[in-house]
């Protein structure tokens, strides 16, 4: 029963998304002649780790690799780890920043959105039912109508899948 509805949820949820911003979204990510930032925290944070893998040489995600972020989080702050990893990278106009939240309300992942807004790179946001500031923040929003994390954050990870599609030119 219960995987049932679970499963007839999300089906729900992905039929409701914005199609148009959806494409958007998607487009811009397979588009970027520069690099892809991902982030994001907790299950974003794993998201972000997988679209990395699924696309090697085009995403790198921001939060591989512990020693770095418990690094910059003691040096600078852990509502800059991003950030300051997108300046030490040297961030372009033409690379993508891709932020993930459920809530559009992590501190850190805003300030990334902001320093790539700052440094005239696209930014792309997932978020859950809301948005939050993130939602207003980025260039771009895929807007997924749930505040319940498992399943806003199994669609951000069948955008990514999608986006990964685009990138490989299926």
């Amino acid at each position: 029963m219960r995987a049932k509805g679970y499963l007839a949820d999300l089906v729900a949820i992905i039929a409701y998304l914005d199609r148009d911003e959806v494409e958007l979204a998607t487009s811009i990510l397979a588009a970027t002649a520069g690099t892809i930032y991902a982030v994001g925290n907790g299950g974003c944070a794993a998201i972000a780790s997988h679209l990395a893998a699924d696309c090697p040489g085009k995403v790198v995600s921001l939060v591989d690799g512990v020693p770095n972020l418990t690094r910059v989080a003691n040096d600078a702050s852990y509502a800059d780890v991003f950030a300051v990893q997108l300046a030490e990278r040297g961030m372009e106009t033409c690379d993508v920043l891709l932020a993930m939240s459920v809530s559009g309300e992590s501190e850190n992942v805003l300030r990334a959105v902001a320093y790539a807004n700052e440094c005239t790179a696209e930014t792309v946001a997932f978020v859950g039912t809301g948005g939050g500031r993130l939602a207003a923040l980025a260039q771009t929003a895929v807007m997924v109508s749930s505040g319940e994390y498992e399943l806003v954050e199994d669609v951000f990870g069948a955008l990514c899948h999608l986006a990964a599609r685009e990138m490989k030119g299926k």
